[in-house]
């Protein structure tokens, strides 16, 4: 089972509110990160090959003990499995982050690479794919460009093909019309976009209301560093 060495990446890290240590070994960059959380001192290890959007990372408790592990692209995009592990190292939890997409972040790749010239998987090619599944999967793809606006369109991620703008629009107003912005955190409205007065709801995220409670849960199960509590 994997391990976190907090002695050695306490004798290297740097930083005053939070440790940061990171390092490059024949051509794979590691991030690692250390935090007091109000669970607890949380250690990060992100590691990826140099110029790829692609990484993996880990999470491990206050003694070094790997918590949680995962996959992104583009630094926030979950791919392949979610894994959870008890203090034991058993594997409580286990999710696959592909099951709603019948095409892959590699097949998009290919559709892009034939499309555009560009490589998905190499961050110098000015490009960003980000997946969504709002009542149908899709990924939305930017092209930037030096010399013109940057090029953006939808693709199925059932099928390939492009896919008009006004669909998913009219998706998302079904279920975030109430909010003053999407990804509005820590503030409740109403369907006329006025404050609340239940104090009851806490903060609203991805079109829902959430309670206290439900939001302090909903929080744990992230990676450490996309938790807003």
């Amino acid at each position: 089972m994997r391990h976190f060495d907090i002695e050695k990446f306490k004798k290297n890290a740097i930083g005053k509110y939070s440790l940061n240590y990171e390092y490059e070994q024949f051509g794979t960059i590691t991030k690692q990160t250390g935090a007091k959380l109000k669970s607890g001192t949380v250690y990060q290890e992100n590691i990826s090959k140099k110029h790829s959007t692609l990484e993996d990372w880990y999470e491990y408790d206050e003694k070094g003990r790997l918590r949680k592990t995962g996959s992104m692209i583009f630094h926030d995009n979950p791919i392949g499995f979610y894994r959870e592990y008890d203090e034991n190292g058993k594997m409580i939890l286990e999710e696959n982050e592909e099951e709603k997409y019948k095409l892959s972040y590699t097949d998009i790749r290919e559709i892009i690479l034939k499309t555009e010239g560009r490589d998905i998987f190499d961050n110098r090619q000015n490009t960003l794919v980000i997946r969504e599944f709002v009542q149908f999967a899709y990924y939305m793809v930017f092209i930037s460009y030096d010399d013109k606006p940057t090029k953006k369109y939808l693709l199925d991620a059932s099928t390939g093909e492009k896919v008009d703008f006004s669909k998913i629009k009219k998706t998302e107003s079904k279920s975030t019309s109430h909010l003053k912005s999407p990804n509005e955190i820590g503030t409740a409205y109403s369907s006329n976009n006025e404050l609340t007065a239940d104090k009851n709801i806490y903060p609203v995220y991805d079109g829902r209301y959430y309670t206290k409670a439900e939001w302090e849960e909903f929080q744990k199960s992230l990676p450490w560093w996309k938790r807003i509590l």
